[in-house]
């Protein structure tokens, strides 16, 4: 990526955040019927708030300090309250175009605050809970029986910074070893800033013990963050990288990784299917094959392939609205168990969260796929 391209990207990320901040602040100003003197005391603190986002972006990836990352925190927050008041506010203005009255539009600015707070609490609230334990069961004559049944467990999208924290990601670590996992797989967004200098994270991902290893592929943020980081974080960690390759596991599972599309712009190659299905050599379909991609939008082409089950995450169901309703209108594997005819794949919401500790609709989870042998029918 060129530095034209990326200053382009940031222009049009700015515009379209303060833009919705300004929307939001009309709203409020002119459904509340505010006067000048309040008028100026709330375009203050949305301009502050909005700014601790973009200021808490900016610094917390180039220093750490303890006045960085309350001003980081704050600015995840109200990224996602914005969100959220925008989806009520959306829907408050199409109710404006039927019920014309300044008495409606008082009271239903009012409401809409209240409803704002509620859900960005319970959102709040929600993302701090226990991760939940989704367990999948998967039949397949691929799987010898002496390996039967088979316990892959999924972490994706920890997006491990400095603002996580590491009691956070210890319960993760803790919940899955008490899954007795067979093979873990990172699918993913693993990391967000360096951790490598963490000796306490570095630590907790060490505790990590499945029978046949730990392997991360790709996802958007490793590219963000840097490949070098990615590197230094799975080194700490003892973990495998997969990248647009397979490797046979446990002598029964082609494992199967990509990178993600990201590595296009900033490592100007072409990613292709084919290389990870024939790197180092043809992958073995009479072998159980476990396609492992940050999104879940290669599905359709890896069942052309041949695979029996892909894993990804990189979505979050979305967190907060207007985004998980976006998901679910324009991809075509959101999030959830889809089976296919010649494939099956699982979108996570994932195991952690980005920007916003926020989760309205959705809850962070670990996931459980259990492969249990199953002779084809005489």
């Amino acid at each position: 990526m060129t530095i034209i391209q990326f200053l382009v990207l940031i222009l049009i990320f700015l515009l379209l955040y303060f833009g919705l901040n300004y929307f939001v602040y009309s709203q409020v100003v002119s459904g509340l019927f505010l006067k000048s003197g309040a008028k100026l005391w709330l375009q203050i603190f949305f301009w502050l708030s909005a700014l601790s986002f973009v200021l808490g972006e900016f610094f917390s990836r180039r220093q750490v300090s303890g006045l960085i990352k309350p001003i980081s925190s704050y600015g995840n927050i109200w990224l996602g309250v914005i969100s959220i008041s925008l989806t009520v506010f959306f829907i408050r203005a199409v109710m404006l175009f039927i019920i014309r009255s300044n008495g409606f539009k008082y009271y239903s600015a009012g409401f809409s605050i209240i409803l704002i707070l509620i859900l960005s609490l319970f959102a709040i609230y929600n993302v701090s809970r226990n991760e939940f334990i989704r367990e999948i069961t998967i039949k397949s004559a691929k799987l010898p029986p002496n390996i039967s049944p088979f316990a892959i467990v999924q972490l994706s999208d920890l997006h491990i910074n400095y603002q996580k924290s590491p009691e956070r990601l210890k319960r993760i670590i803790e919940k899955t070893n008490s899954l007795s996992p067979d093979l873990v797989v990172i699918t993913g967004d693993m990391i967000d800033a360096d951790i490598g200098k963490v000796e306490e994270i570095c630590a907790i991902l060490q505790s990590l013990h499945p029978k046949y290893g730990t392997y991360a592929i790709t996802g958007n943020h490793e590219f963000y963050a840097g490949l070098d980081k990615f590197y230094k974080a799975i080194s700490c960690a003892h973990f495998q990288a997969l990248r647009n390759e397979h490797k046979l596991v446990a002598g029964a599972i082609e494992l199967v990784g990509i990178d993600d599309p990201e590595s296009r712009r900033f490592l100007h190659k072409k990613l292709s299917l084919a290389e990870a299905f024939n790197t180092p050599g043809p992958t073995d379909h009479s072998k159980f094959v476990l396609f492992l991609s940050h999104r879940p939008e290669f599905f359709d082409k890896a069942r052309s392939i041949g695979i029996d089950l892909q894993l990804s995450g990189h979505l979050h169901a979305g967190q907060v609205p207007p985004l998980d309703l976006i998901e679910y209108l324009f991809f075509k594997y959101p999030c959830g168990l889809y089976r296919k005819t010649n494939g099956i794949i699982y979108t996570t919401p994932g195991a952690g969260y980005w920007g916003p500790p926020m989760r309205l609709f959705s809850r962070s989870e670990i996931v459980k796929i259990t492969i249990i042998n199953e002779k084809p029918a005489k």
